[in-house]
C-alpha cells in the first residue's frame, strides 16, 4: 500500500514538512531508516514515502540515521519547480511559465523570460496556524495563511531575490495549549521588491475555544473553527483566479476545524476545516488533522491551511492539535 499523496510526515525542518523537501517514492530500491509515519493505522517507513538519493541533495535536515543526515538518503524535491503548465488547471501551455516555491530560497536569481510588454504575476500564501488542545473545553482551529497578489511589468524582474516561505504553526501538545502561529511568506531583494511584499501567517488556535485569525495580505486567510456545539467550522480561504486565460483558481489557506468533546454525558463532534486548506477538528480522543497540501503530477504544493484542533475526553484528557501547512510562492508569466 502506497503512502497517501500530499499527507504530511510531521517531521519538520524550520516549519517545512519533509514531504515538501524530499521527492516522493516512484521506483527502484527503497532505503529504510529508523523514521516511520503512521497514517490511518498503517505504518510507513520513510523509505516507503521518499525516493532513494541519486543526484539532487537537499539541505541538512538535522534528522540523522547511522551518523548521516537524511539528506544523504533521499532525493531532493528541489526548492522550487519550473513548469509549463498550471497545476491547478492541469493543462499544458506553450506560452506560460510557472515557478513555484515550496521552500525558502535565500538567493534566487531570476532572469526574466517574460515578454517586456507583458505582466509578471505573483501569488504569496503565508503559513497556516496550528490547532489548539485542551482537556475539557472546545478548542479552536488554526487560521489559514494570508494571500497577497502582486503584478509588475515583465522588463522589471531580472535580479536576485530572497524567497522566504512561512512555515506552518505547530499543533498544540496535549493538555491545554494554543496552537503555534504560521510564519510570514515574503519576497525581497532587487527592484521592485526592495521593501519586500508579505503574506502573513495564520494565528494558532486558542485553547479556550476561539479559532485563530486568518493571516493578513491582499486577502485574509480563513479563520479557524470556534468552540462548542454552536461554534463555527473553519472558514474557506480566498479564491484567487489566475490571469493566464485558463480561468482556473487556487483555493487554499482555509481555517482548521474546531475540536470536539465526548465523555461525561456530553458529546460534541469536531467541525470541518475550510476547503482544501483546513485540517478537520476531531471529537473525543482523536488528534487534530494537519492542514492539507495539494498534489498533482507527483509534486506536492503547500496551501497555507490551518491545522485542526485536537478533540478531548473529559475523562481521558486531550489530544494534540494538527500542524498548519506551510506557505507558497507562485510566479507566472507569458513568454510570448
Amino acid at each position: 500500500m502506497s503512502f497517501p499523496p500530499g499527507q504530511p510526515t510531521n517531521y519538520k525542518v524550520n516549519g517545512t514538512d519533509l514531504i515538501n523537501i524530499f521527492k516522493p517514492y516512484q521506483s527502484g530500491t527503497k532505503t529504510t531508516t529508523s523514521y516511520s509515519v503512521i497514517n490511518s493505522g498503517t505504518t510507513y517507513n520513510l523509505g516507503d514515502i521518499f525516493q532513494t538519493f541519486s543526484t539532487n541533495s537537499a539541505s541538512t535536515t538535522n534528522y540523522n540515521y547511522n551518523g548521516s543526515d537524511l539528506s544523504s538518503y533521499y532525493e531532493s524535491i528541489n526548492n522550487y519547480t519550473t513548469i509549463n503548465y498550471n497545476p491547478w488547471t492541469q493543462t499544458p501551455s506553450t506560452t506560460w511559465k510557472y515557478i513555484i516555491f515550496n521552500q525558502t530560497v535565500s538567493s534566487f536569481t531570476f532572469n526574466s523570460q517574460a515578454k517586456a510588454s507583458s505582466t509578471v504575476y505573483f501569488i504569496l500564501i503565508g503559513g497556516g496556524g496550528g490547532g489548539a488542545a485542551n482537556t475539557q473545553s472546545f478548542e479552536g482551529g488554526g487560521g489559514g495563511g494570508g494571500v497577497t497578489t502582486y503584478s509588475c511589468a515583465g522588463n522589471l524582474l531580472s535580479g536576485t531575490y530572497n524567497i522566504q516561505i512561512g512555515g506552518g504553526g505547530n499543533g498544540a501538545p496535549r493538555v491545554t495549549n494554543d496552537g503555534g502561529n504560521g510564519g510570514n511568506t515574503t519576497i525581497s531583494g532587487s527592484a521592485p521588491f526592495v521593501a519586500g511584499i508579505t503574506a502573513g501567517g495564520g494565528q494558532g488556535g486558542i485553547s479556550t475555544g476561539a479559532g485563530g485569525a486568518g493571516g493578513t495580505g491582499t486577502f485574509s486567510g480563513g479563520s479557524g473553527g470556534t468552540n462548542g456545539s454552536t461554534g463555527l467550522n473553519g472558514q474557506n480561504g480566498p479564491t484567487i483566479t489566475f490571469n493566464d486565460g485558463t480561468g482556473s483558481v487556487i483555493i487554499g489557506s482555509g481555517g482548521g476545524g474546531r475540536g470536539g468533546r465526548n465523555g461525561g454525558g456530553s458529546e460534541v463532534p469536531g467541525g470541518d476545516g475550510g476547503t482544501r486548506g483546513g485540517g478537520a477538528g476531531q471529537a473525543g480522543i482523536v488528534n487534530g488533522e494537519p492542514g492539507q497540501t495539494y498534489s498533482y503530477n507527483n509534486i506536492n504544493y503547500n496551501t497555507g491551511g490551518g491545522g485542526g484542533a485536537g478533540g478531548n475526553n473529559i475523562v481521558n484528557n486531550s489530544t494534540i492539535g494538527g500542524a498548519g501547512n506551510a506557505g507558497l510562492v507562485i510566479i507566472y508569466y507569458n513568454t510570448i
